[in-house]
C-alpha cells in the first residue's frame, strides 16, 4: 500500500503504519486524532485537517514531503519542515511562531493563528495568506507575488491608509515598504507598479498632515513631500517633451 485513505471515519486511534515503508500519501482528515504516529521517510502528502491534533510528529526526515495540509486543529507548535515542502496550509490552529520556511515553498496559508511575526518568506512563494493573526510588522514580499490575503492584523493606520488605494494587497505591501524606506525605493522598478502613484502619496500626505510631531512622523512627512514633488516634476518634464 502506498496511499492510506481514512478520511471521515470518526477514528480516535491511528492505524499501525510501522510496516508501510513505501507509504507516499496519508489522507486522514475529519477524524478525532489527537496525535499521529511516526511517519515514513517516503511520505509526499500529509493531509490531516479537521482533527484534534495538538502537535505533529517530526517531519525533517521526510525528504520527499511536498504537501502538508493540517488546518483546523489545535496545533501550537510546528516541527522543523523538510526542504522539499512546496505547500503548507496550517490555518485555524494555535500556532504562535512558524519555523524557518523551506526554500522552495510556493503556497503558505497560515490564517487565524496566534502569529506575532513571520520568518523570511522564500522567493518562490506564489500564494501567501496570513489574515487574522497578531502580526505587527508588514511582511516583506516579492513585488510579483499576486495572491496575498493579510487583513485582520495589527499593521497600523499607515498601512491601512495605503491598502484602501489598492485592489491587490501585494501592491499595498510593496508601496508600504517603499514609503517606509524613502525615496531610494520609490525609484526602483517594481513589477507590480513601475512607480508609486501620486494618488497614494496624496493619501499618505493627508494622513501625516494631522501629525505635526517630531521624530519619525516628521521625517517621513518630509520624505513623502519630496517624493511627491519629484514625481510631479518628472510628469511635467515628460509633458513638455511631448509638446516639443
Amino acid at each position: 500500500m502506498t496511499v492510506l485513505r481514512i478520511d471521515n471515519k470518526k477514528l480516535t486511534q491511528f492505524p499501525d503504519i510501522s510496516t508501510m515503508e513505501n507509504l507516499t500519501a496519508i489522507y486522514c482528515s475529519q477524524n478525532a486524532f489527537k496525535e499521529l504516529p511516526p511517519l515514513p521517510a517516503s511520505l509526499r502528502f500529509l493531509i490531516c485537517s479537521y482533527n484534534d491534533l495538538r502537535s505533529l510528529p517530526p517531519l525533517k526526515h521526510c525528504t520527499q514531503l511536498t504537501h502538508l495540509v493540517c488546518y483546523t486543529n489545535y496545533i501550537a507548535e510546528m516541527p522543523e519542515l523538510p526542504p522539499s515542502l512546496r505547500v503548507l496550509v496550517c490555518d485555524q490552529n494555535q500556532i504562535a511562531a512558524l519555523p524557518p520556511l523551506p526554500p522552495l515553498l510556493e503556497i503558505l496559508i497560515c490564517c487565524q493563528n496566534l502569529l506575532t511575526a513571520l520568518p523570511p518568506l522564500p522567493p518562490t512563494l506564489q500564494t501567501f495568506h496570513c489574515a487574522r493573526n497578531q502580526l505587527a510588522c508588514v511582511p516583506v514580499i516579492r513585488s510579483r507575488l499576486m495572491d496575498v490575503f493579510c487583513e485582520g492584523n495589527r499593521f497600523g493606520e499607515l498601512f491601512d491608509r495605503i491598502a484602501v488605494t489598492y485592489t491587490n494587497p501585494a501592491d499595498a505591501i510593496v508601496a508600504y515598504h517603499a514609503i517606509q524606506k524613502g525615496r531610494d525605493l520609490v525609484s526602483m522598478e517594481l513589477s507590480i507598479s513601475k512607480r508609486l502613484p501620486c494618488d497614494v502619496l496624496s493619501v499618505i500626505g493627508s494622513f501625516l498632515s494631522g501629525n505635526r510631531g517630531t521624530g519619525q512622523l516628521a521625517t517621513l512627512r518630509s520624505c513623502i513631500e519630496g517624493i511627491r514633488w519629484e514625481q510631479e516634476q518628472r510628469q511635467r518634464e515628460q509633458e513638455q517633451m511631448h509638446l516639443q
